[in-house]
């Protein structure tokens, strides 16, 4: 007998798949499914600084992408996490506290 069952628990979704063996007859696979939060981040630096915030934001664990940009931002950073909350503290914690970074803009992936 196969049978599939799936919970939602917030934002995460717990996938449990029961699969008839013949060497195993209750071998389970359960997969937990998170739907992370993104942001991305835009940023102006000092004069000069743009390759060196680039590299160093580029390194920050929730950074899955960053671009230098032409225009009214100098760098624009992608960054995924469990919460919204935890990408509002890297933001803070660590990207705001870059030498050489002047502004930066928030703006959160939406949901639906």
């Amino acid at each position: 007998m196969n049978f599939l069952l799936q919970v939602g628990l917030g934002s995460k979704l717990i996938h449990i798949e029961r699969k008839n063996s013949k060497c195993l007859k209750n071998d389970y696979i359960v997969i937990v499914m998170i739907q992370m939060a993104i942001g991305y981040v835009l940023i102006n630096v000092s004069p000069g600084k743009e390759l060196e915030v680039y590299q160093i934001a580029s390194n920050i664990d929730a950074v899955k992408d960053a671009t230098l940009l032409f225009g009214d931002y100098d760098i624009i950073l992608k960054l995924e996490s469990e919460s919204l909350g935890d990408i509002a503290g890297v933001v803070v914690e660590k990207i705001r506290q870059i030498e050489g970074v002047t502004e930066t803009k928030t703006l959160a992936g939406a949901d639906i």
